[in-house]
């Protein structure tokens, strides 16, 4: 068996100021604003306040310790609503739909949702986690957003779905990599044979000024396939 470490420091990603460190935003490409949907009872759209519950779930926290920052009507440019994720495919279409700014415990957390809110993504990436190949023909994906909320996904099961959050102990380790560590590739070629060779890919969207010590390279690839695996995928 032959095991190749490979860690590339990314380019710094470039977000807003108001975006939490460590947390890389998905970019979108939205076009002419779309029209408002009637506001719900609260006075906000019913997709401003699907965000705000899904937020309040992932967080464990009341929705009244959440503020709406902002709620801009928008149309994605696909049936990802602009998000770029391992594991999806997206539809060709102009999708009118809203991205909703909400701060909680003083950081700010982006949310895409369709204009009835009935589809509805984070928009701010924490890691993910991509394995393909082997004897076993694994394809393999993950993402784990700043709310904590996870997608998992495998090529032979469909699009990948939010299927579950961080524990307390999963997320504290986690913010702890992603404020020691810089923005991290990390590649783990396994050779056994010619034939049944697989590949493990992991991105780490730190904010910290190092590469990832060597130590922690198993270590974080190990944290990612167990999560997938507690996923049920």
């Amino acid at each position: 068996m032959r095991r190749l470490w490979v860690s590339l420091i990314l380019a710094p990603i470039l977000a807003a100021a108001c975006s939490p460190p460590g947390i890389a935003e998905v970019t979108a490409t939205p076009a002419t604003p779309a029209p408002a949907e009637t506001p719900a009872p609260t006075g906000r759209p019913p997709a401003a306040q699907a965000a705000l519950e899904a937020l309040a779930a992932a967080l464990g926290l009341p929705a009244g310790q959440i503020q709406v920052l902002s709620v801009e009507a928008v149309e994605w440019p696909d049936g990802c609503l602009g998000l770029s994720l391992p594991g999806q495919a997206c539809a060709e279409a102009i999708v009118p739909g809203y991205l909703v700014e909400l701060r909680a415990g003083g950081r700010v957390y982006e949310y895409r949702s369709n204009r009835t809110g009935d589809v509805l993504w984070p928009s701010s990436l924490a890691l993910t986690w991509e394995r393909n190949g082997g004897i076993a023909g694994f394809c393999d994906s993950l993402a784990v957003f700043a709310s904590g909320e996870v997608l998992a996904a495998n090529c032979r099961s469909g699009a990948g779905r939010l299927t579950g959050t961080l524990t307390a102990s999963e997320r504290a380790q986690l913010e702890e990599w992603l404020g020691a560590y810089g923005s991290t590739v990390i590649i783990d070629t396994i050779t056994p044979m010619p034939a049944d060779g697989m590949e493990v890919k992991l991105n780490l969207y730190g904010a910290g000024s190092g590469p990832v010590t060597e130590a922690d390279e198993p270590v974080l690839v190990a944290w990612a396939q167990m999560l997938y695996t507690r996923l049920g995928q």
